[in-house]
């Protein structure tokens, strides 16, 4: 690849020490369970946090990823990609979802 390429690298979330792992309940899970909607995160936000599902906090966190998943042309933010840690309701950050998809790169590297 050219030098004129760069590349994020993020911190994996679900992840403690250097072998342990910390329990992800995915949105996709949560809503087939309780809803069956898959519309989008920002709705299921305004269901769960109406339903005490979710704080006000949280589900203003995920409307939040969502608007800017919708700003930077992710066209990839179905609902396993996003959920709380095992055990908390707040939504853990997206390790690979937020990105703008739209304007991704094929498998061979070009636009």
């Amino acid at each position: 690849m050219g030098d004129d390429r760069c590349f994020l690298e993020a911190e994996r979330f679900d992840r403690v020490g250097t072998h342990g792992r910390r329990g992800v309940v995915t949105l996709a899970g949560l809503d087939n369970g309780y809803y069956g909607q898959r519309d989008d995160w920002a709705a299921a936000a305004d269901r769960m946090e109406r339903d005490g599902w979710m704080t006000g906090d949280d589900a203003e966190r995920l409307r939040t990823l969502w608007w800017f998943g919708r700003l930077i042309g992710n066209t990839d933010m179905h609902f396993a990609n996003v959920g709380p840690h095992a055990g908390s309701a707040t939504p853990a950050p997206p390790g690979t979802c937020l990105r703008h998809a739209a304007h991704a790169l094929s498998a061979g590297g070009h636009r």
